[in-house]
């Protein structure tokens, strides 16, 4: 599903920014010291009519230029952009809980007409946008909140050596990067903390906010924030006709896979106490001595946690002994060991495409969001 989005475009002709500008109200930077204008531009926040979602609209007077091997990027006076921020999917719908849309060019062609009839001038067709960040998410229902703040504690566990990752309790983390930034988290209690279900009720029935609030408190989100970085290195540097669904997916699995690992195996994994040395027992029947050790081994990451463990080991002995846990398809993450694991059905859950767990409904527009 796509989510909050920015785009940006320079193909405004002098008379729609003058029409814009007079609904923006005017920022300016100045040097004190030396009375030098640093920027201008013209900022608002608008609703959605029809769902009350905000869009961010800015009118930027002027164009930052980097150039290669610099780090500070300069002015370039004289070249206007609009550039449009916010959720499509709240926009379309008044909340992001599921149901969003698929189809990025549909989506931003829908986003860019809305635009227009709230700011009451043409705009240009999506061949003259470009995007500058776009998240990429999606839901899975894990039955019950408790599950999935359990799935999450279990995370917690794990280490991430190639990202740093930041964990909110066991409601949430994540992680930033150069191109992309990974969000997990229960969305029950981001809807309520931030009003979810008082915005729904302004624009849809009682009846359906109670539905969408029943169905946040089992959902976990999942997110990809793709970034400029990223985006530019797409065809004419992340214009909005060249972004696929295609490549948006294969960016959201990607990023996904790369973080949490995941054991593809036609072998059910095992990670409760009798299982595992049944399981070694199986894999190495003539040898009791490195039964036992990897049987500890695994003890010792079920009790003090991946992290704990690797800081007690050498490298070369930590990886010879990961890759024959994996090769077993041995996990230590939600252990019966430990009693703050995420129930036994979720143990071997990861947050794909292809995830049972994954809703996957996508909503009608409702009639009113273009109004």
């Amino acid at each position: 599903m796509l989510d909050t989005i920015t785009l940006t475009t320079e193909a405004l002709e002098a008379a729609h920014y003058a029409i814009i500008e007079e609904q923006l109200q005017l920022r300016t930077g100045v040097q004190m010291a030396t009375g030098e204008e640093k920027y201008a531009r013209y900022v608002a926040t608008m609703a959605v009519p029809a769902t009350g979602a905000h869009l961010r609209f800015t009118i930027d007077t002027a164009k930052w230029i980097k150039k290669p091997g610099e780090k500070q990027p300069y002015r370039v006076p004289g070249i206007k952009s609009l550039r449009i921020e916010g959720s499509i999917h709240k926009a379309m719908h008044g909340h992001n809980v599921y149901g969003g849309p698929v189809e990025p060019q549909e989506a931003i062609a829908w986003l860019v007409a809305l635009a227009a009839s709230m700011l009451s001038c043409p705009l240009p067709d999506i061949e003259q946008w470009y995007v500058r960040r776009l998240d990429v998410a999606e839901s899975f229902d894990l039955g019950s909140l408790d599950n999935v703040r359990g799935w999450i504690r279990a995370k917690s566990l794990v280490v991430y050596p190639r990202r740093i990752v930041h964990f909110w309790g066991d409601n949430g983390f994540i992680t930033e990067g150069t191109t992309t930034t990974l969000r997990a988290y229960a969305k029950g209690i981001q809807f309520h903390a931030e009003g979810g279900y008082k915005a729904l009720l302004q624009c849809r029935d009682a009846g359906y906010a109670f539905e969408v609030a029943r169905i946040a408190d089992r959902v976990l989100r999942c997110e990809v924030e793709i970034k400029p970085p990223l985006l530019e290195k797409l065809p004419e540097e992340g214009r909005a006709d060249k972004i696929t669904r295609d490549w948006l997916e294969r960016v959201y699995d990607g990023g996904w896979r790369k973080l949490l690992r995941p054991i593809d195996r036609d072998t059910r994994m095992v990670h409760t106490a009798v299982e595992v040395e049944k399981r070694l027992r199986d894999c190495l029947p003539d040898d009791d001595r490195r039964v036992l050790s990897l049987y500890m081994v695994w003890c010792t990451l079920a009790v003090r946690g991946e992290a704990w463990y690797r800081r007690h080991v050498d490298g070369r002995t930590w990886r010879k002994q990961r890759r024959e846990l994996e090769a077993a398809s041995i996990s230590w993450e939600s252990t019966n060991v430990l009693t703050i694991d995420c129930p036994g059905s979720l143990q071997h859950f990861f947050p794909g495409l292809a995830a049972d767990q994954r809703l996957t409904t996508v909503l009608p527009l409702l009639e009113r969001s273009t109004a």
